[in-house]
């Protein structure tokens, strides 16, 4: 692999030292360096909890398809790190990965000293990256996947014409808050005055929550259930909106979950003014976003998902295929509501294999076992995570499955080990 790539990629990934750090200070400064750059002549946020990735694949597809030069930010990455920056479904090359990186270092250079209060953190310099890099390709649309929250996440930085909300759920209560109602407020902070908002709602409240913020940003919203509806036919749905149904429309993705995701996708696209039936129906067919209820056919059968927190686990659980014997091979961050993943996915399956990967935030195989071994099946903890997989296969049999969920970095390893693609 190319070491000039490789050495940029490592030189990014060395600001995840500073941690994670929310605020606009340090994006604001860094696009201003960057002489201001706009991630599109249109620019689309896409925020919420669970199914921001999914919309943002079937948006971009579908802009793609209708002819939009576009540019679609995604994070975290599965296998190699150009996964996160792509124009018209093309990986950002080695080339402009290494070139954009010697900039943003000499860009950077005045402030990195010791005594600067606020290092720049790794994912405030990668939207500043992907930024700078759709605006030099002309990108007519580009599609940003919010990080973490909203109200002070990087991409809260950019302008938008915009926003999509994904389902709310639960998660990183650390940062946003242990309340639904607090979860809602930092995502609604994305919300601009006269800026257009699509949204599908998400836990019981969440909707009316949304709703209230919208009214109180002067922002209009399309909600789920309110403004548009669909009918589903497993991998189809009619989606409503007023009068006009716009039927047979293929759900790209696998579960159910996915619908909401389509018709929150397609809802977005009209509200960019793609319309034409044909190019929305394309655009959601050739949607390709992998880990999620993904296949891997074998002996035995692998399923990825990126479940990783329990509204994630209880959706994977409702789209699960019943298959036996299924093996968990089970990693999860440790600032991550574990038990209340356990509780949804152990009981649907026959084993579990605790395993963990080269990260601070992993928890240790041998904890995970240990909370695991209350649902009194099977257990294993293997700490090396290519000998968990093999342990898992082992322990499903060529007849059997084996389900990888828990972490999306867990994907992501055994997604690059099934196909043989190498990162970073």
């Amino acid at each position: 692999m190319d070491e000039r790539y490789l050495a940029a990629v490592n030189r990014i990934f060395s600001l995840q030292v500073f941690g994670m750090k929310l605020g606009l200070t340090n994006i604001e400064r860094m696009l201003r360096l960057f002489g201001n750059p706009r991630a599109g002549r249109r620019t689309v946020l896409v925020g919420g909890t669970n199914g921001k990735g999914s919309i943002s694949a079937m948006l971009a597809s579908i802009a793609r398809t209708a002819g939009l030069r576009t540019g679609l930010f995604t994070s975290p990455h599965l296998v190699s790190f150009t996964e996160r920056i792509q124009i018209n479904g093309e990986r950002i090359t080695h080339e402009n990965v290494v070139s954009l990186t010697d900039e943003l270092w000499s860009l950077l250079e005045p402030y990195r000293t010791d005594g600067e209060p606020e290092p720049t953190t790794f994912f405030e310099a990668l939207t500043a990256f992907a930024t700078a890099y759709f605006h030099r390709q002309q990108v007519e649309l580009g599609v940003i996947e919010v990080g973490l929250g909203g109200r002070l996440d990087a991409t809260n930085a950019l302008p938008r014409d915009l926003v999509v909300i994904a389902d709310m759920a639960l998660d990183h209560c650390d940062v946003l808050g242990d309340s639904l109602a607090q979860v809602v407020a930092e995502k609604a902070a994305l919300f601009r005055a006269n800026v257009p908002v699509v949204a599908s709602g998400g836990l019981p409240g969440a909707a009316e929550m949304i709703a209230g913020h919208a009214v109180a940003a002067n922002a209009p919203l399309a909600l789920l259930d309110r403004d548009y509806s669909f009918t589903a036919r497993d991998r189809e749905i009619d989606l409503h909106v007023g009068d006009a149904t716009l039927p047979a429309l293929p759900v790209p993705l696998a579960g159910r979950h996915q619908w909401r995701n389509t018709a929150t996708a397609v809802r977005a696209a009209l509200a960019l003014g793609i319309t034409d039936l044909d190019v929305l129906r394309r655009g959601l067919r050739d949607t390709t976003w992998p880990g999620r209820l993904e296949e891997f056919p074998g002996a035995p059968q692998w399923l990825l998902d990126c479940a990783h927190n329990p509204a994630g686990a209880q959706t994977l659980v409702d789209a699960l295929p019943e298959h036996h014997p299924t093996v968990w091979l089970c990693a999860v961050m440790h600032d991550k509501d574990i038990d209340g993943i356990l509780d949804l996915i152990a009981p649907q399956v026959d084993r579990l294999v605790c395993t963990t990967l080269p990260m601070p935030r992993a928890a240790k195989p041998e904890d995970l076992a240990a909370m695991a071994e209350r649902f009194g099946k099977p257990v294993t903890a293997v700490a090396d995570t290519r000998a968990a997989m093999d342990e898992a296969a082992r322990q499903a049999g060529p007849g059997g499955r084996v389900l990888v969920a828990g972490s999306i970095f867990l994907v992501g390893f055994v997604r690059g080990q099934l196909t043989g693609e190498q990162g970073p």
